[in-house]
């Protein structure tokens, strides 16, 4: 993802007098004869605010048939309008009292109210065009705010949107909303992804507190987050349960790093806390402006000391001076004093990570390394899992490539690791799966210049034409939901034999040569050897295998049957790997390579579409219908 571009500043809107004067312009949709005039001159207030369109004014008259004569009042247009569902009925509360100043945040409309805290608001919102659901951040900014900490809260936000990181909740967009008047502020807003699954706070008071296995494999998952945020001297300086998102497939996501803080400061009195007390570090207590790193891998601390325990290793005093002496001068309680489960290694590390002397703390890649070993692998959480421990996984993705040898060493290197894997898992089929999986995905994405996101999205392109073809009834193998589950769970696996090309072919900046492109097209082969081994002595446990091969050898075959590597045409293309073929060449033409630039969706849409020869035609007729959701796609999975 880039960076943010500079904040903007949007225009305020200026309410309309609702006594309709003469000569007043309204949208054409509105010139309704039984429509009285003040519900006329609000719902133009609505259009001018952005919070409606006229499309959907329309659809709201179209419905209100013969009570249009009843909208006599701004209350009645209101419940109306939240009635329909034109408006949500936060909208509605907001638009009738008055209070529309930050209803309208740049492109994005405010849906409702999701939380607030010391400094700022979180708000449901959309995207006015595209519809995205999004979080925006809302930080009202005062006069009494410096010009110095608007410049770090601004650029703090900007190295924000740099990371894009699995555990990271993503930033999309920023700006301001100029103050309206005397006595309101200005409203800095941050737009950012949003994450359906709750906190994790909420997650424990409701299940209660976590196996060991999982509270370490959620810790690493956030350290490797925070670590890429370290990495761009971004402390989080909030660090707690309630700052991190579960994803429904629960991986973690860190949110709120507690960008905005030094401007909640200003307006506070000097020396007051900001912040939960009882995850905070002993130094940030003392001194809430000297916080480093080390801040964040003692919040991490306290964190997997609750979640292991539903405890506090401070616990709470009866205000909040109490509790803060207790931080600054007492000794932790141990974990195993409440769970005698765990082993008492981790214990001691975690009593390092609470360490009162933040010198005294491991960093984070010490952390990861150290909760590796405890951690369960999470089914759902293929790319993170082996993103920063690939020893543990059993797998070694050091390149092994001989230049004598194109793609030989590091092939058999691959098919040896994978198969060790298989033997440590053979207790356990499906984990042995996931693991051939998941280190099969990592390896071809970092072979290939991709990304976990063109993964991800390739994964959801073909799950949507698979479920478009599931009612052909030349496709009856999609009505299988088996299938179409172990055929979605193999689509990152397609491109697995670049992992025996050249480097130099593959980070080649130009166009390949015809010598090249035939080197390239080896790949297919190479990955269907490492699968048909693994199948030799595997097969009867990796059911996934064989639709695996059909996926990696055949996605490059063509319709016409000038494809490769077997010249496929036709019917003789397996079903699976003819959806994964468009599908890959769609997120091709969306992406920067090394040789060209991405193109937009319409311009890809065409691209297939005059694609005569290359895709099977009932696939690219359900590409056609289903073409938007490949839009929406590209747009929620970033790279």
């Amino acid at each position: 993802m880039s960076t943010l571009p500079p904040l903007r500043t949007v225009r305020t809107f200026t309410p309309v007098d609702t006594s309709g004067p003469p000569g007043r312009a309204f949208d054409p949709v509105l010139n309704q004869p039984k429509l009285p005039a003040l519900a006329r001159t609000f719902l133009q207030e609505l259009l001018d605010l952005g919070l409606t369109d006229p499309p959907a004014l329309r659809e709201f008259l179209d419905g209100a048939g013969k009570t249009l004569s009843d909208l006599t009042t701004r209350e009645r247009v209101g419940q109306a309008l939240g009635h329909a569902g034109t408006l949500t009925s936060y909208q509605r509360d907001r638009v009738v009292a008055g209070s529309t100043f930050g209803l309208v945040l740049g492109s994005y409309r405010v849906l409702d109210r999701l939380g607030g805290g010391s400094v700022g608001v979180v708000f449901l919102g959309e995207h006015v065009l595209l519809r995205r659901r999004v979080a925006i951040k809302v930080v009202p900014v005062d006069d009494a705010v410096s010009q110095q900490h608007l410049d770090r809260f601004h650029s703090e936000m900007r190295v924000l949107a740099s990371i894009n990181h699995p555990h990271v909740v993503s930033a999309y967009d920023a700006g301001v909303l100029p103050s309206p008047g005397a006595h309101q502020p200005a409203l800095h807003y941050l737009v950012l992804e949003i994450v359906p699954g709750g906190d994790l706070e909420q997650y424990v008071y409701d299940h209660g507190p976590r196996p060991v296995g999982q509270a370490c494999e959620w810790t690493r998952q956030v350290a490797s987050g925070l670590q890429a945020a370290h990495d761009r001297h971004l402390t989080h300086r909030d660090l707690k349960p309630s700052n991190l998102l579960l994803t429904p497939d629960q991986r973690v996501k860190v949110i709120d790093f507690g960008l905005a803080r030094e401007l909640a400061s200003t307006r506070t009195v000097r020396g007051s806390l900001i912040g939960s007390v009882e995850f905070m570090a002993p130094e940030q207590s003392a001194d809430p402006t000297a916080v480093g790193p080390a801040a964040d891998i003692y919040g991490l601390g306290v964190t997997l000391f609750w979640m292991l325990t539903g405890q506090l290793p401070h616990p709470r005093g009866r205000t909040t001076a109490e509790t803060v002496k207790a931080l600054q001068t007492g000794t932790p309680r141990r974990v195993r004093e409440f769970r005698q489960d765990v082993p008492p290694d981790l214990d001691q590390f975690l009593a390092n990570m609470l360490a009162r002397n933040p010198t005294e703390r491991p960093g984070l890649p010490e952390v990861m390394r150290t909760l590796t070993p405890y951690a369960d692998e999470l089914g759902t959480d293929s790319a993170a899992v082996l993103e920063l421990r690939p020893a543990a996984a059993g797998f070694d993705l050091t390149p092994t490539f001989d230049p004598g040898e194109p793609g030989g060493k590091r092939l058999v290197e691959s098919v040896r690791q994978l198969e060790a894997s298989l033997v440590a898992r053979e207790n356990d089929v499906r984990r042995a799966e996931d693991a051939v999986l998941f280190a099969m995905r990592q390896m071809a994405a970092s072979h290939d210049g991709g990304s976990t996101a063109h993964l991800r999205r390739m994964q959801e392109y073909v799950r949507v034409l698979a479920e478009h073809l599931c009612t052909d009834p030349d496709w009856p193998v999609l009505v299988d939901r088996g299938y179409v589950a172990d055929l979605v769970r193999c689509v990152p696996l397609h491109d697995i034999g670049k992992i025996g090309l050249p480097d130099a072919i593959l980070d080649h900046p130009e166009a390949l040569t015809p010598e090249q492109r035939e080197v390239v097209e080896i790949h297919p082969q190479l990955g269907c050897d490492i699968l048909e081994r693994l199948a030799r002595t595997h097969g009867d446990s990796l059911t996934f295998l064989g639709m695996a091969r059909a996926v990696v050898r055949s996605h490059h075959e063509r319709w016409d049957g000038n494809g490769y590597p077997d010249r496929l045409a036709g019917q003789r293309i397996p079903p699976a790997a003819r959806l994964v073929a468009l599908a890959d060449v769609y997120d091709a033409l969306r992406r920067d390579r090394s040789d060209r630039l991405a193109i937009d969706h319409p311009t890809a849409t065409e691209v297939i579409l005059s694609s005569i020869g290359q895709f099977d035609p009932a696939v690219v007729e359900a590409f056609q219908a289903c073409e938007q959701a490949f839009e929406q796609i590209h747009l929620t999975v970033p790279e």
